[in-house]
């Protein structure tokens, strides 16, 4: 077989798969895109790059619901530890209260 025919068969499987994936977690999550929506409404703009992707930096043991949006700081807090992180350029920013 070919070699670029192969590649682009394998490639098309992969995709194929991937389809196959996102379209079972939608049955098991009608609600995902609705949640990330409103996750992404909540994001602050970062003061380093501009983009609307600063989302709050959670300290200490994490429990309940993580995304891949969350940013962890760590177990310990310090009063100069930063309140927000930006999910682009990884800027952190802002002193806790």
């Amino acid at each position: 077989m070919d070699e670029t025919l192969h590649r682009a068969l394998v490639e098309f499987s992969e995709k194929e798969s991937q389809l196959n994936e996102l379209d079972h977690a939608a049955n098991l999550y009608p609600n995902l895109q609705t949640e990330l929506a409103q996750e992404a409404a909540k994001r602050i703009v970062c003061p380093n790059c501009g983009a609307k992707a600063g989302v709050d930096i959670i300290y200490g043991y994490p429990g309940g619901k993580m995304t891949s949006n969350t940013i962890l700081g760590g177990c310990i807090v310090h009063q100069d530890s930063p309140k927000h992180g930006c999910l682009q350029c990884s800027h952190r920013w802002g002193l806790r209260e």
